[in-house]
């Protein structure tokens, strides 16, 4: 989902920046935008997800050695699993139903604070992921299961950072279309269209913004949570986590 609306947001960017759209076109693009709110559906996939996992857990009590064939790639060994799946078809079945207990109980704490952005979430993810740490290995399910806490939240508001910064973006554009140059900052522009600008998701306030020679620099600070004056984020494989989310206008 959060791949499409980047995509979504992506191509809208390229549009603006490389054809000059009239007033009417930039205004129901800017709309359409605007109409995209990822929060109800980033909670319904949660619960989705838990629902779906608890017919693993059906599954599993039916017959434990289907747990052993989603396990193989775990912190289980070979031997490991045998032991844990031989007790769970005896008398270790009510293990199985601690163990779905569990996983209810850290799903709905996840689903509770799913609405909440990710500068605020970070702070319940050292805690909520050592209590995913804490869980007796013998719950084989809810260690394998448990999602990640923070992640998911930081990809949802990495989306709504791009949405809303090609949202400014445009509007940038109309604005120098109607007075020949960029504006001076973001209030400006907004007091100039008669507009709302969004807001960072990251920071919670305004988008930073610099009208340069050539144009303007327009950026999020991202999901480091830090300033870091419009350096990108890199390309590298696997960081993500660092640098601005920025948009350039000439």
């Amino acid at each position: 989902m959060f791949a499409i609306v980047n995509m979504s947001a992506r191509s809208a960017t390229e549009v603006v920046g490389r054809c000059r759209l009239s007033d009417e076109q930039a205004i129901s693009i800017d709309s359409e935008l605007a109409q995209v709110d990822l929060h109800p559906g980033f909670t319904n996939g949660l619960e989705g997800e838990r629902t779906f996992n608890l017919r693993v857990f059906r599954e599993v009590r039916s017959n434990p050695e289907i747990a052993a064939q989603v396990s193989t790639n775990t912190e289980y060994g070979r031997w490991q699993r045998s032991l844990i799946w031989a007790y769970l078809k005896t008398v270790g079945r009510p293990i199985l139903y601690a163990d779905e207990l569990t996983y209810l109980r850290l799903t709905r704490e996840q689903i509770k604070w799913s609405s909440l952005p990710y500068r605020e979430m970070k702070r319940q993810a050292r805690h909520f992921e050592a209590q995913v740490q804490a869980v007796p290995r013998i719950f084989v399910a809810t260690r394998i299961l448990m999602p990640g806490y923070a992640s998911p939240v930081m990809r949802r508001d990495d989306t709504i950072a791009r949405i809303n910064g090609t949202r400014i973006f445009i509007a940038l554009h109309r604005y120098a279309q109607r007075h020949g140059t960029y504006p001076a900052s973001l209030s400006v522009l907004a007091s100039g269209l008669k507009w709302t600008a969004p807001l960072d998701p990251f920071s919670g306030g305004p988008f930073k913004y610099k009208r340069t020679d050539k144009g303007f620099l327009l950026y999020s600070i991202g999901s480091n949570l830090k300033d870091d004056g419009g350096v990108e984020k890199t390309k590298e494989p696997g960081k993500t986590d660092d640098g601005d989310i920025v948009w350039r206008g000439v």
